[in-house]
Formats: structure tokens, C-alpha cells, sequence
């Protein structure tokens, strides 16, 4: 006889621990198994609802919830497999999708009736949850690159070297003049895709670069260079053209934001207590 929670101890087993139920250890396994027998039980006392017997679950749903699945094996064969491999038959298999798709189109019912919010829930949920809409600080920089290539002369470890010195001293200029020239010489030197926008490459947070070049670029003052730093790319010069201290955004900035987050946090308060309320029945 096949468990009628068999499919949802794979589905979790996959989802949340990214690994089918034989591969899970010991202990992964039995919280999985856990979790398969609660989410089963949710899902049929949620069925026996009036507002399951409403929904219509299309033959294309169950098909379409198929491929899905499909995709994460090799091939039909493998998927087969995979199905008999934890006591799951096609049959078995449209029957939970049908039943996991009703669950699905009930719980979005309930989500989906109108929130109301006012402005004073709003700004409270702002104040609250203020660390959400922290804008770290940013960047605006320039770069140029010269690459270390040995199939060409110019491009040695020793020439590209001297090639982008030679461009560094072309940098020694008052500060109100070098953004321009900056820009001039990546467009007319520099090896990067962002010499054809003068070496731009706009406004940067932590960690997006090189670990060398993020950890120059954060220590630049605004309009100063940093010296020749090579990575496995090449020799570059860095210029920080302006900073953005970081900052929280303010309620008029985020508002929109925060009506869809807080929205959200409400539908599924909303889901909860409908559970909970059909479960007392």
C-alpha cells in the first residue's frame, strides 16, 4: 500500500534539504519524515473544507506540475525510477498533485482578500523592521585595466606593467582636472569592456569587485586613485569618483516597499488563523 505522505516527504526532502529522502542522514531524515507527516495532515484538514470543494484542478495542472518535477532527473526513465524508489506510482503521483494544487488555490484564496492598512500601520512596521531598508554605502568608480596575456609582447607581466605606470603618471594632475583625464585615458588604454564609457563602472557596493580591488576602492577618499593592484586579470587603476554613505531610506522613499512587505506579513498571519481556526473545528 503506498503512504499516502510519501510525496510530501520527497517534496520536502527536495525543497529543504536539497537531497531525496535515501541521501538525507539519519537525523535529516527523520526531520523531514516529521515535517511530511504535519504538512499532510494541514493539507487534509484543509480538503475537507468548503473552500476545496470549490476549486477546479485541470488535468494541464497536473501535467504541467509533472514537468516540473521531471526537470530535476535526467530523463523519464530516471524519473520513473526515482517514483518507484520511494513507493510512488503515476497514479499516486496526479493524485497528490491534485490534492497539493487545491491546497495550494485554498491557501491563496484566503491570502488574496483585501488588506486594509493604514498610515500609522505603516510607518510602525517602518520603525520596526528599519534594518530592511538600510542602503549600504556605494561607490561611484572608474577603472582601467591592462591584462596580463603571454601570447603578446605587450600584454607580459613586466610590460603590461610599465604600460599602466606609464598611464599612472599621466594621472598626476590636480585633483579638479583628473576625473577627466581618467576618463580620456581608459577610453584610449584601458583593456576593459568600461573603456568605451570612460572606465565607468558606476555605483558599486561592498564585495562586488576583486577582494584587492573592493578592499582599495572602500579606502579611497572621493576623487583619489589608488595605486597599481594586479589580480589574476591584470594591472588596474582604481579612481573613486564620488561616495554614498550609507544610510536608511526614508518612509517617503519606501513606502511602497513597505505597504507590499507588510501586506504580505498580514496574508500570512491571515493564513495561520484560518488554520488555526479550521483546526478547532
Amino acid at each position: 500500500m503506498i503512504n499516502p505522505y510519501n510525496y510530501h516527504l520527497l517534496r520536502i526532502a527536495l525543497e529543504q534539504f536539497g537531497q531525496p529522502p535515501q541521501l538525507l542522514s539519519q537525523e535529516n531524515y527523520q526531520l523531514a519524515l516529521s515535517r511530511a507527516k504535519k504538512s499532510y495532515q494541514i493539507e487534509a484538514q484543509v480538503l475537507t473544507q468548503p473552500e476545496a470543494q470549490q476549486q477546479q484542478i485541470l488535468p494541464a495542472q497536473i501535467d504541467h506540475a509533472i514537468k516540473q518535477l521531471q526537470q530535476r532527473y535526467a530523463d523519464a526513465d530516471a524519473f520513473k525510477t526515482a517514483l518507484s524508489e520511494h513507493q510512488l506510482d503515476e497514479t499516486a503521483l496526479r493524485e497528490a498533485l491534485e490534492r497539493e494544487l487545491r491546497f495550494n488555490a485554498v491557501m491563496q484564496d484566503i491570502a488574496a482578500l483585501p488588506v486594509e492598512l493604514s498610515e500609522m500601520q505603516l510607518k510602525a512596521f517602518y520603525q520596526q523592521q528599519s534594518q530592511r531598508f538600510n542602503r549600504p554605502e556605494q561607490r561611484h568608480a572608474r577603472h582601467i585595466l591592462i591584462t596580463i596575456n603571454s601570447d603578446y609582447p605587450e600584454n607580459q607581466p613586466a610590460a603590461a606593467l610599465a604600460r599602466i605606470e606609464a598611464i599612472r603618471k599621466q594621472l598626476n594632475v590636480p585633483t579638479a582636472q583628473r576625473q577627466q583625464r581618467f576618463c580620456d585615458l581608459a577610453q584610449r588604454y584601458s583593456e576593459c569592456p568600461s573603456a568605451l564609457e570612460g572606465g565607468n563602472l558606476g555605483e558599486l557596493r561592498r564585495g562586488q569587485l576583486y577582494p584587492q580591488l573592493d578592499a582599495l576602492l572602500f579606502n579611497l577618499k572621493a576623487l583619489q586613485m589608488g595605486p597599481v593592484t594586479r589580480t589574476e586579470l591584470g594591472y588596474h587603476l582604481l579612481l573613486c569618483e564620488s561616495i554614498t554613505p550609507a544610510r536608511t531610506l526614508p518612509f517617503s522613499e519606501v513606502a511602497d516597499k513597505v505597504r507590499t512587505l507588510l501586506s504580505e506579513k498580514q496574508r500570512q498571519q491571515r493564513q495561520r488563523q484560518w488554520l488555526k481556526e479550521i483546526a478547532a473545528i
